[in-house]
């Protein structure tokens, strides 16, 4: 909860300074609402190591092998990847970019998940 607090404050103080300083100079607006994601995303980097080892903790527990999570990790965070490249294309204007970007997570995702599906259906078949 402290987290998501100092998140709440960074964005929206960053948000309102951006928000000012486009009106004259819309280029420094940009870096600086750059910055504030950077900062953002800092604070809640301490708490992904946990989710990390949470992860592999539950998976050491059901005995699943690594390789069938591996797949879904990658696609995780390309997809996150994909949505944060792609708001800042937006918000620079770039909307053919940010386009080009979503299609290419997309099938990036796809790609990563390919795996996955393979060891689902190879389980299934074994079922029946």
């Amino acid at each position: 909860m402290e987290v998501m607090l100092q998140v709440a404050a960074v964005a929206v103080v960053g948000s309102v300074c951006t928000l000012l300083l486009n009106r004259q100079q819309g280029e420094l607006a940009l870096l600086l609402g750059l910055g504030t994601c950077g900062v953002v995303l800092y604070l809640v980097l301490e708490q992904l190591s946990g989710l990390v080892a949470l992860i592999r903790e539950l998976v050491d527990c059901a005995e699943v092998d690594s390789d069938l999570v591996r797949p879904l990790m990658k696609t995780a965070a390309v997809a996150i990847v994909t949505m944060l490249t792609a708001s800042v294309a937006r918000d620079a204007g770039q909307t053919a970019i940010a386009a080009t970007v979503q299609l290419c997570g997309s099938l990036l995702a796809l790609c990563l998940a390919a795996p996955l599906v393979h060891a689902v259906l190879t389980l299934v078949a074994e079922l029946l």
